[in-house]
């Protein structure tokens, strides 16, 4: 070692002693000789043992950095401990006649405030009885989100959180009353002392400061610069699907359960509790529109074509094409499939000659491919094919379709009363939660009931996804009527997160209409945010055919975690300009031709209800690139029956 080397090692402290020693080492490029050790070296290896050397003597320098850091924060625990100690035995001389004026006069002073305050901006109310005293908002089926949950849950020693997904009604009920946006891409800490609300990074960092130690640490991020921290957070949350995964349900983990808050609002709770109306739903499943397949447009009830080696090599199909990456899961079995008879038990039992070992083994098989399986059934005494029905059935139905492993029920309403629909289907869904399954629950009442009243708000307290028009055809003609029947109806207000208006399955791939015209269908039913549950033969498909089916831009735009349903905000000369708000400020656009030629076709800020100076960023969904910047006005040319559809951003 070299006198200017070791004067460094004697002057500085240990660990600043190892950095500048081994910067010192790396720039003579040797390495330091031992006593009594004479060899000689080339220059190449003199070079490798020295970086060699350096290297080890780094991590060396971080090993002792990263003791030195746990003691003190070992030290800064026994010292918080020892204060607590002194505190306890009264050991600090204390004012307490002082202290008790102060708590008197900020009591005083809390009591003028409360009755200068009115009412209604009382706290929002909780159980259990003792309160949590901050809400941890998170996406519900986001696993990342959920990780970090079970993450904070076991560290939250002092029981300070509670928790509720965003999704949710009372979520959603939460974040209206508090006035904040609603934003899945973000973790929300409310904290209730205060009535703030934080996001982002900022939420993270403030939610690991109450953990128990040494996660408070963590807290010193919080003076890094916020637009950084949050660009950092932003990143991750917008890939956090890709990566990590999602489910389709907000599950509530069994130690979670009494932790997830039961939020009314101070309205709500100056009501009597029978003055209150339960949904009798309230399953946590179909938060975004179900992605899937069905028996029905493509095979109908060809008993020779609906067997179990149709479902295991569509659902073997479902993988292969790419359509399960992009989020079809459900593998749905309609009509004709049940054996003509009932077991001994008064069971539904499968066609024992097409389904030779059941429906189980087979929901099991599509399980173990990362899908779901669904079912069809019917309130009535017969299904519309002639097929067993439900009626007197319902409770054992619905708890075979439980034992069979069933994630999706279908029920028609062929065979039975009109006016006794809405009592036989809240009946079911009740049964069907009893199960403890999630299943989703797929209502036909509303087409039954066509000419009569129907309260949609209720269907969608009992139903995931409801009928109303007459089945779909393969045709141009039919999808568009129906498309008008929905916007004259304006079932718009009552979709959303669990509950969707159900246009009808796609017919995207059964050859009645062109590759233009099915474009145009996919778009449509993505901006009104329809089910998109494939009515096609999935085991031949044209190429042309999976890329409608498997675009994964159109494809966010209909599973948009808002669900909020799109409308028409244009019609002229068969042109139309269909429109729907996203998560994140964003806006999805149908520029839409029902007519015989090309068509211009002129997206207007007028239209979309935003000043003229408003720029935008505009990306084309099926050519897959920008289509400039959106500001004041932009047209496009449209071929006849065909679309443009964008995604609007803000800059």
């Amino acid at each position: 070692m070299d006198m200017a080397c070791l004067k460094m090692w004697i002057l500085r402290p240990p660990l600043i002693r190892y950095f500048f020693f081994n910067l010192h080492c790396l720039k003579n490029m040797r390495k330091p000789k031992k006593p009594g050790i004479e060899k000689k070296q080339t220059k190449s290896d003199s070079t490798f043992f020295s970086l060699l050397f350096c290297v080890k003597q780094i991590f060396k320098f971080y090993k002792i950095t990263l003791s030195s850091t746990l003691r003190l924060v070992q030290l800064i625990i026994l010292e918080k401990k020892k204060d607590k100690m002194i505190a306890d035995n009264q050991n600090v001389s204390v004012d307490i006649n002082s202290l008790q004026q102060q708590q008197q006069q900020q009591q005083s002073e809390q009591q003028q405030q409360q009755q200068q305050q009115p009412q209604t901006q009382s706290k929002p109310t909780y159980r259990p009885s003792d309160p949590p005293r901050s809400i941890i908002m998170f996406d519900g089926v986001c696993n990342v989100c959920d990780g970090f949950v079970q993450f904070v849950y076991p560290r939250d020693t002092k029981k300070r959180f509670s928790y509720q997904a965003l999704q949710t009604a009372k979520g959603i009920e939460i974040l209206n009353y508090y006035g904040i946006p609603a934003d899945l891409s973000t973790i929300v800490l409310i904290e209730e002392e205060t009535g703030k609300h934080y996001t982002k990074s900022t939420a993270v960092l403030r939610i690991l400061y109450y953990l128990q130690n040494p996660y408070p640490l963590m807290y010193s991020f919080y003076y890094m610069p916020t637009f950084l921290r949050d660009f950092c957070y932003g990143q991750f949350a917008k890939y956090r699907y890709l990566v990590m995964g999602k489910k389709d349900t907000c599950m509530i983990h069994p130690g979670l359960k009494d932790r997830f808050v039961d939020w009314r609002s101070p309205i709500l709770e100056e009501l009597e509790p029978d003055e209150t109306k339960e949904i009798a739903l309230n399953n946590g499943v179909a938060l975004t529109p179900p992605m899937g397949w069905n028996t029905w447009n493509h095979f109908g009830c060809e008993t020779s074509q609906i067997n179990a080696t149709l479902i295991i090599e569509t659902a073997m199909a479902m993988v292969t094409s790419g359509m399960a990456a992009v989020g079809y899961e459900y593998v749905n079995l309609d009509d004709c499939w049940l054996a003509k008879e009932r077991d001994a038990q008064g069971r539904l039992q499968a066609d024992p000659i097409r389904f030779p070992d059941g429906i189980a083994p087979l929901a099991a098989y599509v399980h173990s491919l990362g899908l779901k399986m669904g079912i069809y059934g019917d309130v009535g005494n017969q299904t519309c094919a002639g097929f067993p029905g439900s009626e007197n059935y319902l409770a054992l139905d619905a708890k075979t379709y439980a034992s069979w492993g069933i994630d999706y029920v279908k029920m028609d309403g062929c065979n039975f009363p009109v006016d006794e629909m809405k009592e036989i289907y809240t009946d079911l869904s009740q049964y069907l939660n009893a199960t403890g399954r999630p299943m989703v629950y797929s209502c036909s009442w509303p087409a039954y009931a066509q000419g009569e009243y129907v309260n949609f708000t209720y269907v969608g307290e009992i139903c995931n996804l409801w009928r109303e028009f007459d089945d779909i055809n393969d045709n141009f003609d039919t999808w568009t009527a129906i498309l008008d029947q929905m916007m004259s109806t304006g079932r718009a207000p009552f979709a959303g997160p669990g509950n969707w208006n159900d246009p009808d399955m796609l017919e995207i791939g059964n050859g009645g209409q062109t590759t233009t015209e099915y474009t145009s269908f996919f778009s449509l039913w993505s901006i009104i945010a329809a089910p998109l549950i494939a009515g096609n033969d999935l085991r031949f498909m044209s190429q042309d055919t999976i890329d409608i089916l498997t675009n994964s831009e159109v494809i966010q735009v209909d599973q948009d975690p808002l669900g909020i349903q799109g409308t028409r905000i244009f019609q002229q000369n068969g042109n139309e300009i269909w429109s729907r708000q996203l998560v994140g400020g964003n806006t999805a656009v149908v520029l839409f031709n029902r007519g015989s030629s090309t068509s211009t076709i002129t997206l207007t800020s007028q239209l979309l209800n935003i000043p003229s100076t408003t720029k935008l960023l505009t990306r084309d969904l099926w050519q897959h690139k920008s289509a400039g910047i959106f500001q004041g006005s932009m047209s496009f040319s449209v071929p006849s029956h065909g679309c443009v559809m964008l995604k609007l951003s803000p800059q």
